[in-house]
């Protein structure tokens, strides 16, 4: 019985816990306050992005290619590779400030 108890306390504290590869990432496009991203697309840092990951994306001005030709690209029409193409679910993209990122 003395050795269940710890046991069962490791196990409730490993549910607890979530596992270091688990974090969130946050992925920087373009430069802000002199810090360069490692990213210069919106696209290329999204197409990087995992599930719960942030990308910050600095202001400037970003001309994304409208023939995006990636693995979720669609079939043809207007739509296809239009601006940026968001598939993976549960990313966060946010301007680093709304009036100056475009």
């Amino acid at each position: 019985m003395s050795r269940v108890r710890p046991l069962l306390a490791l196990v409730a504290v490993s549910l607890l816990v979530p596992a270091a590869a688990a974090q969130a990432r946050v992925l920087r496009v373009g430069t802000f306050h002199g810090h360069r991203g490692s990213y210069r697309t919106i696209q290329r840092a999204v197409d990087a992005a995992h599930p719960g990951d942030v990308v910050l994306v600095a202001p400037g001005v970003y001309h994304e290619r409208g023939d995006y030709k990636g693995p979720h690209a669609s079939g043809g029409g207007d739509e296809a590779g239009a601006g940026v193409m968001i598939t993976t679910p549960g990313i966060t993209l946010r301007g680093l400030d709304r009036n100056k990122v475009i």
